[in-house]
């Protein structure tokens, strides 16, 4: 009988041990949504599932938060629809950029995040430096995570999984999260015609220290006009990075076109959206007249027409 006694203390000393495990599971790491901004030096109290809804064609996003101190942290995602595309996630780790001066008075000094460093790149499918992440003691990092919807998307209800892992943690923690998928069908393309600026010329400056040659600014501006399509926005003037455009005069339009081709016809982007094309095109002001009812005629296959300012838009 002593033997019994003992045998069910031990039992009840291994459940309170996995609760406890579960309370230090619970504590250090949850998931957010993706409209919350979460600060590192901030506390915060994170959900254990995620319930999200999209249409067919859409990106949705969520958040893994991690309380420190955690060690060689990484995350895995098991996406619950066929992805004939890969991928159709891509992991993220937040970084922060330090306010020194508030702009208004809904804003606050300290660590706000805003750069999102992939584990692997999609453009190149490297990996990144952003994984694994320690995190110290009394802050918190943020894992994003942007699921993509394929258009052929069975409508429903999808259950997937996120598992974490880290040497400072007992075993893998795994997170479910659901997607219910609606009938709709958004469009690769936006309805309203986009314009934003780009400047190539600033954008090489920031990323190589000095200014660039024809062929990285053309290269640079593509890969910023991809992810830009991917949020359905057009770099407008994204013509002006294109040395054929500023080269001769009147306009080689051969070479410009073989430059930007898929983008007026159609291009498969490198994470989700298919077919995508521009909705604008700025055209640099001192060549404007270039574009006689020939050029118009010409660019009409991809259902170009030019306007009276100086630029022409997608219809």
């Amino acid at each position: 009988r002593i033997r019994k006694m003992f045998s069910f203390f031990l039992f009840l000393l291994f459940l309170l041990a996995y609760q406890i495990d579960v309370s230090v599971f619970a504590s250090s790491v949850s998931l957010a949504h993706s409209l919350v901004k979460i600060r590192p030096d901030r506390g915060f109290s994170g959900k254990e599932t995620i319930s999200m809804f999209a249409c067919r064609n859409e990106y949705e996003s969520l958040q893994v938060v991690l309380d420190g101190p955690l060690d060689n942290v990484s995350v895995s995602v098991e996406v619950p629809w066929p992805c004939p595309r890969s991928p159709c996630y891509v992991i993220y780790r937040a970084e922060y950029i330090n306010i020194t001066e508030v702009s208004d008075c809904y804003g606050d000094l300290g660590l706000w995040p805003d750069p999102l460093i992939p584990h692997t790149d999609i453009f190149y499918n490297e990996q990144r430096d952003g994984f694994p992440i320690n995190i110290p003691g009394k802050e918190n990092r943020v894992i994003w995570i942007d699921l993509f919807v394929p258009p052929a998307t069975t409508p429903g209800m999808f259950k997937g999984k996120i598992t974490v892992t880290s040497p400072s943690l007992p075993k893998p923690v795994m997170f479910p999260y659901s997607v219910t998928v609606w009938k709709g069908t958004l469009p690769a393309v936006s309805s309203f015609v986009t314009e934003f600026d780009f400047l190539s010329t600033e954008a090489v400056k920031v990323h190589y220290g000095q200014p660039g040659n024809a062929t990285v600014m053309l290269l640079l501006t593509q890969l910023y006009l991809q992810a830009a399509m991917m949020n359905r926005i057009t770099l407008g003037n994204f013509l002006s990075s294109d040395e054929a455009i500023h080269s001769s005069h009147p306009i080689d339009w051969k070479s410009v076109e073989k430059h930007w081709e898929p983008f007026l016809s159609g291009i498969n982007l490198p994470f989700g959206l298919q077919e995508s094309v521009v909705t604008s095109i700025g055209v640099p002001t001192p060549f404007c007249h270039d574009f006689s009812t020939a050029e118009v005629s010409r660019y009409s296959i991809h259902g170009l027409s030019l306007t009276v300012q100086f630029n022409y838009k997608v219809k």
